[in-house]
Order: C-alpha cells, then structure tokens, then sequence
C-alpha cells in the first residue's frame, strides 16, 4: 500500500458504528505486521509524506474526473508533472478499456459482520460482459499485500453487488500504467486473519495510529 491509502483512510469518523470507531482495511493490516509502507522506517517521512501528497492529489482529481465534473486532458499541463504523468497513465488506460462501466467511486463501507470499514476507489466492469470489480488506484511501488486489501473491500462491497473481481490499477510515473488482477481464493481468507490479528492487538493496548 501507499502513504496514500493511510491519508486516504484516515478519516477515523467514517467507520463507526453505534458510535463505536472501528479499523479501516490499511490500518488491518499494519496492526497486522502486512504493510510494506509501515516498515519503511529508513525512509525520509518528508518523502513518503510528499509521496502521499501526491497520491490525494491524483486520487481527487480521478474522482472528479469519473464523476464527470472535469475532462483530465484539459488539466494534464496545470498540474505537477509528477501528478499529471500519473493522469496521463489513468487516461492511457482509460483509452484501452472504452466500453468501461462505472457503478461507483469513492464508496464508504462499514460492515457490521466483521465490523471494519474502507473506502473502494472504483466498483464498476471493464466490459459490459464482467461481472463486476473492484479497481484500487496505485501511484507508489507495487506490494503484495494489496491482493488482501482488495479482499477486504470486496467484503465490504459485495453484499450490495455480489461476486466481483479486483484489481490493482498502478499509475506509472512513465505515464504508462499496470493493471493487476488478484485471482487467489484464499486472499479472503488471510485477510479475516489479519483482521483477527487486529482485533486481538486493539483488545490488548496496541491502539490505531492517529
């Protein structure tokens, strides 16, 4: 995962029930000891901290942008080159999948099953033919722990939407850009374990970053 799925997730008063906060996916699994990000403590923090800067930025202006409100094209010469090489890869790959459907971006979800909660970038299919997916935006280093990220959010999602697939979308800073399904059956499964793992750390003192 990236610096910006912990910005992204750290709005602490969306997952709540009954009033009672509980874990996001990203912070599942950093309490789990599943994040390469977390372990990254030989890195400046001002380096990671304008990593993820820049993920919101290319984060929010995809979501303006699948809502209809901006064209990326118009703005790809108004923005940090960094970012807009990062636009540049979202609309490349855009262009390859023109009969892509979008059900919903930038959904909220607690489940009161397993009570945690997320944020999914994007729920829709690349083709009118697909079941559904589940698409997370990567600006950063690609790292195995997002094929339990995206279970976690089908968890969250798919009572609403049924069986769906997921994928990684990594926004290049080349401007090209690497979608990457996650096939494995078992990632549900080891994500419920580090979910256990969680609860047992939070029933024990360890506490959610702020």
């Amino acid at each position: 995962m990236t610096a910006r799925d912990y910005a992204r997730e750290a709005v602490a008063e969306k997952y709540q029930l009954g009033g009672v906060r509980v874990p996001s996916v990203t912070e599942i699994l950093k309490l789990a000891g599943c994040s390469s990000v977390a372990g990254l403590t030989h890195v400046d923090p001002a380096v990671i901290e304008a990593a993820g800067a820049r993920g919101r930025e290319v984060h929010n202006w995809l979501d303006l942008a699948d809502g209809g409100y901006i064209q990326l094209e118009d703005i790809l010469t108004d923005v940090d080159p960094k970012v807009g090489k990062r636009l540049e890869a979202f609309l490349r790959f855009r262009d390859d999948h023109p009969a892509r459907e979008t059900l919903c971006t930038e959904q909220s979800y607690v489940n009161p099953r397993w009570r945690f909660g997320g944020t999914v970038d994007f729920i829709g299919k690349l083709t009118p033919k697909d079941p559904p997916a589940i698409i997370d935006y990567k600006t950063g280093s690609e790292y195995p722990e997002a094929a339990l990220q995206t279970a976690g959010y089908a968890l969250l999602a798919k009572d609403g939407v049924g069986p769906m697939k997921r994928y990684a979308l990594y926004l290049l800073y080349t401007g090209k850009y690497r979608l990457v399904p996650f096939e494995d059956t078992t990632d549900e499964h080891d994500f419920l374990g580090c979910l256990a793992t969680a609860r047992w750390k939070l029933r024990h003192g360890w506490e959610i970053e702020k």
